[in-house]
Protein backbone atom coordinates (compact mmCIF):
# COMPACT_ATOMS: atom_id res chain seq x y z
CA UNK A 1 0.00 0.00 0.00
CA UNK A 2 1.56 3.26 -0.97
CA UNK A 3 1.34 5.91 1.68
CA UNK A 4 0.99 10.19 1.73
CA UNK A 5 1.62 12.80 4.24
CA UNK A 6 -1.00 15.40 5.30
CA UNK A 7 -0.87 18.22 7.98
CA UNK A 8 -3.48 18.86 9.96
CA UNK A 9 -3.75 22.02 11.88
CA UNK A 10 -4.51 21.25 15.61
CA UNK A 11 -5.69 23.20 18.58
CA UNK A 12 -3.00 22.83 21.28
CA UNK A 13 -5.56 21.34 23.66
CA UNK A 14 -6.28 18.45 21.46
CA UNK A 15 -3.05 18.18 20.52
CA UNK A 16 -1.47 17.44 24.06
CA UNK A 17 -4.66 15.03 24.55
CA UNK A 18 -3.05 12.86 21.93
CA UNK A 19 0.11 13.17 22.66
CA UNK A 20 -0.79 12.26 27.02
CA UNK A 21 -3.22 9.19 24.65
CA UNK A 22 0.06 8.05 22.93
CA UNK A 23 2.22 8.07 25.65
CA UNK A 24 -0.30 5.67 27.75
CA UNK A 25 -0.56 3.41 25.15
CA UNK A 26 2.95 3.41 23.58
CA UNK A 27 1.99 4.03 20.31
CA UNK A 28 2.82 7.32 17.92
CA UNK A 29 0.67 10.22 17.54
CA UNK A 30 0.77 9.60 14.21
CA UNK A 31 -0.44 6.20 14.31
CA UNK A 32 -3.27 7.37 17.08
CA UNK A 33 -4.23 9.95 14.62
CA UNK A 34 -4.51 7.08 11.64
CA UNK A 35 -6.26 4.87 13.78
CA UNK A 36 -9.03 7.80 14.47
CA UNK A 37 -9.12 8.52 11.20
CA UNK A 38 -9.59 5.32 9.32
CA UNK A 39 -12.75 4.30 12.34
CA UNK A 40 -14.26 8.19 11.66
CA UNK A 41 -14.04 7.70 7.89
CA UNK A 42 -15.18 3.89 8.07
CA UNK A 43 -18.40 4.93 10.48
CA UNK A 44 -19.44 7.88 8.07
CA UNK A 45 -18.93 5.90 4.89
CA UNK A 46 -21.36 3.39 6.80
CA UNK A 47 -23.61 6.13 7.59
CA UNK A 48 -23.63 7.74 4.22
CA UNK A 49 -24.75 3.88 2.63
CA UNK A 50 -27.15 3.40 5.08
CA UNK A 51 -29.16 6.41 4.21
CA UNK A 52 -28.88 5.86 0.22
CA UNK A 53 -30.07 2.03 1.06
CA UNK A 54 -33.14 3.97 3.07
CA UNK A 55 -33.61 6.07 0.11
CA UNK A 56 -33.80 3.32 -1.95
CA UNK A 57 -36.50 1.10 0.10
CA UNK A 58 -38.22 4.63 0.66
CA UNK A 59 -38.37 5.02 -2.56
CA UNK A 60 -39.90 1.51 -3.64
CA UNK A 61 -42.63 2.06 -1.17
CA UNK A 62 -41.28 -0.04 0.93
CA UNK A 63 -42.13 1.72 4.55
CA UNK A 64 -43.66 1.03 7.69
CA UNK A 65 -46.63 3.55 9.53
CA UNK A 66 -45.60 5.54 12.61
CA UNK A 67 -48.65 3.91 14.57
CA UNK A 68 -47.41 0.54 13.15
CA UNK A 69 -44.40 1.04 15.13
CA UNK A 70 -45.30 2.70 17.91
CA UNK A 71 -48.06 0.18 18.61
CA UNK A 72 -45.27 -2.19 18.41
CA UNK A 73 -43.12 -0.14 20.81
CA UNK A 74 -46.06 0.04 23.09
CA UNK A 75 -46.21 -3.54 23.00
CA UNK A 76 -42.55 -4.21 24.57
CA UNK A 77 -43.62 -4.03 27.98
CA UNK A 78 -45.84 -6.73 27.60
CA UNK A 79 -45.71 -10.58 27.61
CA UNK A 80 -47.01 -10.76 24.43
CA UNK A 81 -44.91 -8.95 22.51
CA UNK A 82 -45.17 -8.95 18.77
CA UNK A 83 -42.41 -9.27 15.99
CA UNK A 84 -41.91 -6.19 14.17
CA UNK A 85 -43.85 -4.79 11.87
CA UNK A 86 -42.89 -5.38 7.95
CA UNK A 87 -43.78 -3.52 5.07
Amino acid sequence: MSTTSLTVTLDSDLKERLDRLAAREAQSSEEIARTALEATIADRESMHDLIERARGEIAAGRTIPAEAVDQWMAEWAEESETPFPTP
